[in-house]
């Protein structure tokens, strides 16, 4: 799914999310603190220098969202940089674990590097307005409008233009002839519109999951 989206809009960011320190993280810090106090008088040093230096690493972390995109960076060891299309996102939403809050956002069928044996996922965890960056990309995907289905459109409109211009002809045969529909003809015309639909699947045109939904609604 690599069409380029239909949308000459000048890129402007919409949202610029804000990152905080979840409660349970700097509870366990605070464990670890105490922990390694314990053992040896300077040993809370440790993981008060990690501490800092997490908090100055979140200080770089960005994110954006855009009319086209979701990027920014992550990272606590190494800073990484990702990008995302909205027309490759399928779904967002909000993802707690122990507290923790995150962005989810889901790929049936795009490819990121951040895959999971249930499909691709990529998440974006430890934002402070998670609410408001669920509800805009909620809102921006409901207006995209890739080039698959475009293309889907035009090719299903084909299907109901060719199928109209056959029922007329038949009309007009079995009223010249005084004869009726038979279930013969039923069924050809059954096998005509499932191959033209599995020709649009074979293609790309169409998602397994459509194929079958239409094939269901033709029986």
């Amino acid at each position: 799914m690599n069409n380029i989206r239909k949308n000459t809009e000048e890129e402007k960011i919409l949202l610029e999310l804000s990152f905080k320190m979840p409660t349970l993280v700097k509870i366990v810090y605070g464990i670890f603190i105490v922990i390694f106090s314990g053992l040896y008088l300077v040993g809370a040093i440790i993981p008060i220098i990690i501490l800092c230096l997490h908090i100055k690493k979140m200080k770089t972390w960005n994110c954006k969202i855009t009319n086209k995109r979701i990027y920014g960076t992550t990272g606590f060891v190494m800073t990484s940089a990702y990008s995302h299309r909205l027309d490759m996102i399928d779904d967002v939403s909000i993802t707690e674990f122990l507290g923790v809050k995150s962005l989810k956002l889901t790929f049936s069928q795009g490819k990121t590097n951040h895959t999971t044996t249930n499909g691709n996922f990529f998440f974006i965890s430890w934002i402070d307005n998670v609410t408001d960056a669920y509800n805009k990309v909620t809102e921006l995907l409901n207006e995209v409008k890739n080039e698959i289905d475009l293309q889907t459109d035009i090719e299903m409109k084909k299907i109901e233009t060719e199928e109209k211009k056959a029922d007329a002809f038949v009309k007009i045969a079995d009223s010249l002839s005084g004869t009726t529909p038979v279930a013969k003809k039923e069924e050809n015309d059954y096998l005509t519109q499932l191959e033209k639909l599995f020709s649009l699947k074979e293609k790309g045109i169409i998602t397994e999951e459509e194929f079958i939904q239409k094939k269901k609604e033709l029986l």
